[in-house]
C-alpha cells in the first residue's frame, strides 16, 4: 500500500487520521501482527491502534462502534517487518482488522506500508485445540 499523507492530524484516540481497513480470508481470533515499511525516503509508523470487527456496516469509515480496539503499538524507526504480539488475545472471531496510525518518524510526504501480517486461529484450529485439551 502507498498513499499520500497530505497533513492528516488524527485525534487524541487515534481516530479521524491515516488509517487502513483490511478484509482478512477467514474469521481468526488473532494474536500476532507484524507491519513492515521497506521504502525509503518515507515516513515511518511510530504510534498505532489495531481494532477488529466481525462485520462492517459503514465500509469503515465510520461508525465506530462497530470497533474493538486490540491495542496500541509503538514501532521502531527501522525498516522490515516488526512483530507486535497482542497482550491480550481477542476473545472473538474477526474478519475486518483496522489499523489506525497516530503518529510518524519523519515528515516525508508518503507514509506507505509495506508489509502487513496477522496471526492467529481460525474457529475450526480453535475447536481442534479445545477438542485435544479435553483428551488429555
Amino acid at each position: 500500500m502507498l498513499s499520500p499523507c497530505p497533513g492528516a492530524k488524527p485525534n487524541k484516540d487515534g481516530s479521524g487520521g491515516v488509517f487502513v481497513v483490511v478484509e482478512l480470508c477467514d474469521e481468526i481470533s488473532i494474536d500476532t501482527v507484524v507491519l513492515a515499511n521497506h521504502e525509503f525516503f518515507s515516513r515511518m509508523f511510530k504510534r498505532f491502534k489495531v481494532s477488529v470487527a466481525p462485520a462492517l456496516k459503514s465500509g469503515g469509515q465510520k461508525g465506530d462502534e462497530e470497533w474493538r480496539e486490540l491495542g496500541v503499538f509503538r514501532a521502531r524507526n527501522a525498516r522490515g517487518p516488526q512483530v507486535f504480539n497482542i497482550t491480550s488475545p481477542s476473545t472473538g472471531f474477526f474478519r475486518y482488522v483496522r489499523i489506525d496510525f497516530m503518529e510518524y518518524y519523519g515528515n516525508e510526504y508518503y507514509c506507505p506500508l509495506s508489509l502487513l501480517r496477522v496471526y492467529g486461529l481460525t474457529q475450526l484450529d480453535h475447536f481442534r485445540r479445545e477438542e485435544e485439551k479435553d483428551r488429555k
